[in-house]
């Protein structure tokens, strides 16, 4: 059955997305992941003029968000999100070793005392 999205499918949504997406795989730590999730799920139904989801037996197998109406306003807000994820997505490449090394150093250190 199809049905209009309700605030209460946001964490199934999340959850269908980091399914396919495996977003805790290619991103560390966690919480790093977990920020990625809500922007891609949340960045969609900000973009979206449309939004519903598929349950089955009570429970949300999926969903489709999307927009219709003003395709130039549309194209310039999908633009905006995939600028802004596509900065995210450097900063986390850029964080993650810089992040690693200063584990490494307090790692090291702390087996020195």
């Amino acid at each position: 059955m199809l049905r209009s999205y309700r605030k209460a499918d946001y964490e199934r949504c999340k959850e269908i997305v980091e399914d396919i997406w495996r977003f805790k795989e290619a991103f560390s730590p966690h919480a790093l992941a977990e920020l990625f999730l809500d922007v891609y799920v949340e960045g969609s139904l900000a973009q979206s003029n449309f939004a519903v989801v598929v349950e089955q037996q009570a429970n949300v197998c999926g969903f489709l968000f999307g927009s219709h109406g003003n395709r130039r306003a549309f194209m310039a807000r999908l633009r905006a999100s995939l600028r802004w994820f596509s900065l995210l997505v450097r900063w986390a490449s850029f964080t993650r070793p810089f992040l690693r090394s200063i584990q490494k150093e307090a790692t090291g250190a702390s087996c020195m005392r």
